[in-house]
């Protein structure tokens, strides 16, 4: 007999004596009778491992390793159809895994993606593909000068009137994103947020720029991503919220603000002291929370957004003692991206597809890499040739969704379209639906 065959013996004794205790035996099938009472959306393997069944119900196509993820993708009394982090489908018993029902996400529920043009055209691609899933599509627009005015920064203006039109073709509330980033730095600049924020005239300016900028644009609203704001501009951080919001709101327009990642272990630290949760909260319509870079690309490995570490962001947010916004006000920022890191030095950024095709090269060249699950972290992950990649994946974000739904918050906002594993919208649609 060999491996193969003993191995397949076990597991069918395995499943026998099951059903001759009371649980019942896998017998899957390609069409389920789903469950009216209840609808699942993610099963973890509680067992030491599970068998992936083939439709035949004979065939065992895989194991799954215990805390595993599997999107259901039917389910019945007896077994559910899933696919695994492999993207592998098939057929698992229902009690060897732990269920989670799928939340219910309300009409008014946002799911905003935000928008760069990176040139390949995947961004665009992936906004088609969203469109029917998407509440509001967020294009990095323009950033600030010291002097109070706007200027294109990585995106040409003619681009982003396209993707504004197409946007508004398919329903899509828009908001053009005005950010602090210095080019000639390649980074976020503190010192241009301190020239702007700090001069009660520059900032007249500045919300005057971007109301003309808005209204000629034809916009929904206004978001405002400013990083690296130094603890010194708290106040005048919310001033310009305040003095923004009063002006958008005269001609019907929102006004939104993306905020650092703070847990009550981090909430005084320097990247994010100057941003007053709730005092921001109080004049913008919502603030996303950009809840990733948990480890970053100068950091040590490590995932980017560990679903311990964004519950803790929600609920410091939320705490009244803490954050003190308003479920109805705080969108989640969900990542969609990863960072392959070397065994020294600042990692690459990687998307869904890129972290899939590293994993498959790594595989094709001999290399040891598996990609694996991380239950803890909620996250994936693998290794090859000396390096370390983390990532996110369907599975892992539909444990933030499930996440946004448990808090009762007002959405979701993804960073970046085109660099997701194309499989959430999917998800989403099912929750919405």
């Amino acid at each position: 007999m060999t491996s193969e065959s003993l191995v397949l013996l076990l597991l069918a004794i395995i499943v026998g004596l099951g059903s001759l205790l009371g649980a019942p035996a896998a017998q899957p099938a390609p069409e389920l009778s789903p469950i009216e009472s209840e609808t699942w959306f993610l099963a973890t393997v509680q067992a030491t491992s599970a068998p992936l069944y083939e439709p035949d119900g004979e065939t065992v196509a895989a194991t799954v390793p215990q805390g595993d993820p599997l999107l259901v993708l039917e389910a019945d009394a007896e077994q559910l159809r899933v696919r695994t982090i492999y993207g592998t489908e098939g057929f698992v018993p229902r009690y060897l895994v732990r269920l989670h029902a799928a939340p219910r996400l309300g009409g008014d529920f946002r799911v905003l993606g935000y928008y760069m043009d990176e040139g390949t055209g995947a961004a665009r691609a992936s906004l088609e593909r969203a469109a029917g899933t998407l509440t509001g599509v967020v294009p990095w627009s323009w950033g600030v000068t010291a002097s109070g005015s706007l200027r294109p920064v990585y995106v040409q203006e003619q681009r982003l009137g396209q993707v504004l039109a197409a946007a508004g073709r398919e329903g899509l509330k828009t908001y053009v994103l005005i950010h602090n980033f210095n080019p000639d730095l390649g980074a976020f600049d503190p010192a241009l947020a301190d020239a702007v924020l700090g001069n009660a005239e520059v900032r007249a300016r500045l919300v005057a720029s971007i109301m003309d900028a808005a209204v000629r644009w034809d916009v929904a609203g206004v978001h405002v991503d400013f990083e690296g704001v130094r603890p010194a501009r708290r106040n005048d951080l919310t001033a310009f919220a305040a003095e923004l919001a009063a002006a958008a709101r005269a001609w019907g327009l929102e006004v939104s603000l993306a905020v650092p990642a703070k847990t009550a272990a981090t909430a005084h630290g320097a990247w994010g002291a100057a941003y007053d949760y709730a005092s921001l909260a109080a004049h913008a319509d919502f603030l996303v929370i950009m809840a990733y870079d948990q480890h970053w690309r100068g950091d040590v490995a490590g995932p980017i957004a560990a679903l311990p570490w964004v519950r803790a962001v929600i609920e410091y947010a939320l705490d009244p003692a803490g954050g003190g916004v308003p479920a109805r006000k705080l969108v989640l920022g969900i990542p969609v991206y990863g960072y392959d890191w070397p065994a020294s030095g600042w990692a690459d950024a990687v998307t869904f597809a890129e972290a899939m095709e590293r994993l498959q090269q790594a595989g094709r060249l001999g290399g040891p890499a598996k990609l694996q699950w991380h239950a803890e972290y909620a996250a994936p992950h693998f290794a090859y040739g000396g390096r370390t990649v983390w990532f996110e994946n369907e599975h892992s974000a539909a444990f933030k969704l499930l996440l946004a739904a448990e808090y009762d918050l007002a959405g979701v906002a993804f960073w970046r379209l085109g660099q997701e594993d194309g499989r959430i919208w999917d998800l989403i649609r099912r929750l919405k639906s």
